[in-house]
Parts: structure tokens; C-alpha cells; sequence
């Protein structure tokens, strides 16, 4: 019988012990041996993946929006504050430009320019961007902005170049500790720039967009990807180790670091943790 720390396997409630592995959204479907654990948890992998990236978003979200009033300060003004309140900066502005560009064909990217105008004043490094600079003298902002909330445009995709300058500035108001939550899902979760925009254009919150994200991530791969973002989490942010979503993730493992096996392999030392919801062997 393998022993780990100087305990029989059988004992070591956080050993990957089976010889497949079936995968939910996040982790391996743990096999409790000998009934270690008791019974199952009322919340499911899932349930508990969804609140843990919940957790992970409301940490990286500055605790300002700097964005929505200067959207509202050049004239907009969204059908619903209290949803609109919770929408990624990307969706916000991508409503923007739909609903200037109703009014008239160019008036979204004047939208767009406006708002990028008032940032860059905020922004050094904005201001310095020569490709939203561009944009902004390549338009008008001295006209006001006009908006049809009723109809707002159906075009499917918008200009690649009033994209990225739509991304751009939402990097730029809700850039946290790991990136933004838009970094997160093209460098670490690897999605496409324009996979990564639709989600974001169409999630109604950042932990929405998150949640998307990683169904996104080949199963093989999303438990690492998961543990290597919360790793991080706890680094970047002292208070998320204590996070009530996080706590929950981890359930009952905790963070007592052992050797890892998955049947006879050595996966490597971490915590009991990252071995439920770490690299499938």
C-alpha cells in the first residue's frame, strides 16, 4: 500500500486514487474512499466553480466605475440603472455605440471617441495610446451625441478597429490585480480577442463573463487553469484566502500541502485543495 506523509493511502481523504477520470465544469469527480468525506455536500462542483469566479471577479473590479459617468455625462442614459450597474465596461460600451449608431450611421464611433476623449484626460497612458488618439481625432467630439435607446443597431459585428478601441477602454476602467477580467480570459483561459469581446458584449456580469469563459477553456484543461487564477487570486488579494466562495470551494480539503497521486502517478506536493481541483493525469 503507498504511503504519503507516513500515512496509508486509504487515509489521505485528498489522493486522485482512480484509474479515469471523469471531469465536472472545474475539477475531478473526487472518489471518497472508504467514505472518508461522509456524504456528499448539497452544492455541486458547479455551484461552487460559479461562486468562486463570482469571488474572483468582485475582487478585481476597481470599487469605483469610472466609466458610467462619462457615459452618462455625454448624454446616455440606460433603460435600467440597476442592470446596467452590473454589466461588463464592454457591454456597457458596445450598448453605447448600438444605440448612437441607430440614430445615424458614424455616430457610434463619435459615441465611442467622446467617451475615450474624457477618459484619456483621466488617463495618462490612455492619452499616450496613439490608436485611441487616432480614433478620437478621426471624429468629431465636439458635437453632442444623440441616442435611440428604443431601437438601438442589430448590426452583428461591429468594426474591428472600434472594437479594440472598445476594449481598450474597458481595460483601461477595470484593470485589477490579475489583468482585468478581460485579460483573464484571452491570456489565461486563452479564448480569442473576438470570442473573448462577444462574451463580454453579451454577459450581464463580470462573473457571468468568467463563468462563460471557462466553458470555453477544453475540459482537460480547466482544472488547471482554475487553481493556476486562484493561486493568484490569493496573492494579489490578502482577504480572498478568507473569501466565504472560496472557503466553500475548497470545502472540507483545505490547504494542508501532502504528496498528490492519481493511482501510481506522482502528480507533485500541494495543497489538498489544488489536489482535487488540480491537473487530470
Amino acid at each position: 500500500m503507498t504511503i504519503v506523509n507516513g500515512m496509508e493511502v486509504s487515509m489521505f481523504p485528498l489522493l486522485r486514487q482512480c484509474e479515469k477520470r471523469v471531469f465536472t465544469l472545474i475539477a475531478t469527480m473526487v472518489v471518497l474512499l472508504g467514505g472518508l468525506l461522509g456524504t456528499a455536500t448539497s452544492a455541486t462542483q458547479d455551484e461552487l466553480t460559479r461562486g468562486v469566479l463570482d469571488a474572483v471577479a468582485r475582487y478585481e473590479l476597481p470599487a469605483n466605475d469610472a466609466l458610467s459617468p462619462v457615459i452618462q455625462g455625454i448624454g446616455f442614459q440606460p433603460r435600467s440603472a440597476a442592470l446596467w450597474k452590473l454589466f461588463p465596461g464592454i457591454r456597457k460600451l458596445d450598448q453605447v455605440w448600438r444605440a448612437a449608431e441607430a440614430v445615424a450611421p458614424g455616430e457610434g464611433d463619435r459615441a465611442i471617441a467622446a467617451i475615450a476623449n474624457q477618459l484619456s484626460v483621466r488617463f495618462d497612458s490612455l492619452r499616450n495610446n496613439t490608436e485611441v488618439s487616432g480614433f478620437i481625432k478621426n471624429n468629431d467630439v465636439s458635437r453632442p451625441v444623440t441616442f435611440d435607446l428604443v431601437k438601438p443597431s442589430s448590426i452583428t459585428y461591429l468594426p474591428q478597429g472600434t472594437r479594440r478601441i472598445i476594449t481598450a477602454l474597458s481595460v483601461y476602467v477595470e484593470r485589477g490585480g490579475l489583468g482585468g477580467i478581460y485579460s483573464i480570459l484571452t491570456t489565461r483561459f486563452d479564448i480569442s480577442s473576438d470570442k473573448a469581446y462577444a462574451i463580454m458584449a453579451s454577459s450581464d456580469t463580470v462573473g457571468e463573463a468568467l463563468k462563460r469563459g471557462i466553458d470555453e477553456v477544453p475540459e482537460e484543461q480547466r482544472p488547471e487553469k482554475l487553481v493556476a487564477l486562484l493561486k493568484d487570486a490569493q496573492k494579489k488579494y490578502a482577504a480572498f484566502a478568507s473569501d466565504a466562495a472560496f472557503v466553500n470551494f475548497k470545502g472540507d480539503l483545505g490547504d494542508e500541502v501532502g504528496d498528490c497521486f492519481c493511482g501510481a502517478t506522482f502528480l507533485g506536493t500541494m495543497t489538498t485543495w489544488e489536489c482535487r481541483a488540480g491537473t487530470p493525469c
